[in-house]
């Protein structure tokens, strides 16, 4: 399968809908079209500000993009945090701060 960043060598599976894939050169998450709305509080705002949208799936690149579909679906975070080993509000401070530095567009736009 392909990605924004070339074919995908390995993927991690971090719940229904959602993998953490990898190129040789890049990677990210993978998330569902299903999932995304399903999950997301502001699906099409994060859609438009960070994701790259691939048919049936959209990809949120792994330096920044990715935190802006974890930090917008809880649910999702909460499982994610689980995976990595920390609290929900640890990783929720983390991705706030990744969001607030390169999208600060996504909390004029909630308000």
């Amino acid at each position: 399968m392909q990605s924004p960043w070339g074919k995908i060598d390995r993927v991690e599976k971090i719940t229904t809908g959602v993998s953490f894939v990898s190129t040789p050169r890049h990677g990210g998450l993978r998330v569902s079209r299903l999932t995304l709305f399903k999950y997301a509080i502001n699906p099409d705002l994060i859609l438009k500000l960070g994701g790259t949208d691939s048919g049936n799936y959209v990809f949120f690149e792994e330096d920044c993009a990715y935190a802006l579909f974890l930090f917008d679906a809880p649910e999702i975070l909460k499982i994610d945090a689980m995976r990595q080993g920390k609290s929900p509000d640890e990783l929720f401070e983390i991705l706030k701060k990744i969001v607030e530095r390169w999208y600060p567009e996504y909390f004029e736009s909630v308000k």
